[in-house]
């Protein structure tokens, strides 16, 4: 016969402890977006901004805080870039997929493994790209995207170079990511942790940000040691072409619309736009 009562409460506890164990290493532990209005100096909200970015702001003279609840800066300089007024809209801190707003973490809508490659020019607005999934749905796209890493593989051939294991990266990740280890980890293993990390990135530890950290720590098996090499191959190849900006735009491209069809979001923000600065053709 089939597995007794015992059998499956037993199972459904194993479960319940690895999905609050997948919980409590991946899922954000406070809301990505905190929502600060910024307005202009004429009092209009033109966008909002992560308390981070507010204080940074304030501490440069380029901002004065008008009030405390809900947390609200006016510029005192004139942006060049203007937003339309009406178009302002606070983010959610709920999954772009399904609406689901708790257990989420941010997803990269191009895989660091190219984006870290990327000149300044693109990765200045690489914000646009990181979006809030939560953990079911964020599985689920990491399965999916590991057939668009082959398919990228068939087109662009494989790299006979390696990198960092992604194995080694992921575990330094969640190794830091826990508090609760991290207190017995001696200050050089931690320095050591942070360089693995950082160095995938293309960063410096000073550099290193949280959401850096979780996704490491989200690292798919699927994105084994030759794909972090062929970031790098595919970044390369497309630097060499006759138009190397416009290549680099079209693969940015080629993400976001995977993305849409392998998910279907039914939350992104309203303004989010496949085109966003980019300037090739539509």
């Amino acid at each position: 016969g089939g597995p007794s009562e015992e059998e499956k409460e037993a199972l459904r506890r194993r479960a319940e402890r690895k999905r609050e164990g997948m919980v409590a290493r991946f899922a954000c532990k406070k809301p990505i977006y905190d929502n600060c209005a910024v307005l202009n100096m004429k009092g209009e909200l033109i966008s909002y901004a992560t308390r981070k970015k507010a204080e940074w702001y304030l501490e440069k003279g380029l901002a004065r805080v008008v009030k405390d609840q809900p947390f609200t800066i006016g510029l005192t300089f004139e942006p060049v870039k203007q937003v339309p007024i009406d178009g302002v809209e606070c983010r959610r801190n709920a999954c772009v997929v399904c609406g689901h707003d708790e257990h989420y973490s941010r997803f990269h809508l191009v895989p660091t493994c190219y984006s870290k490659h990327f000149p300044a020019m693109q990765k200045a607005f690489r914000s646009h790209d990181i979006v809030v999934v939560c953990l079911p749905c964020h599985r689920v796209i990491n399965a999916r995207y590991s057939n668009v890493h082959k398919e990228l593989q068939r087109e662009f051939g494989n790299p006979t170079r390696k990198q960092a294991s992604v194995g080694s990266v992921r575990k330094a990740a969640r190794i830091l990511l826990n508090d609760e280890v991290m207190m017995k980890v001696p200050e050089t293993r931690k320095d050591e942790l942070l360089r693995r990390v950082a160095d995938f990135f293309g960063k410096t530890t000073e550099e290193l940000e949280e959401d850096d950290l979780e996704t490491a720590a989200m690292l798919d098996d699927a994105a084994n040691d030759h794909i972090v090499s062929f970031g790098k191959h595919v970044t390369e190849e497309l630097l060499t072409r006759e138009s190397p900006t416009e290549e680099i735009e079209k693969f940015i491209l080629f993400w976001r619309e995977r993305f849409v069809t392998l998910m279907e979001p039914q939350y992104l923000p309203t303004d989010w736009q496949l085109y966003y600065e980019l300037r090739v053709e539509q």
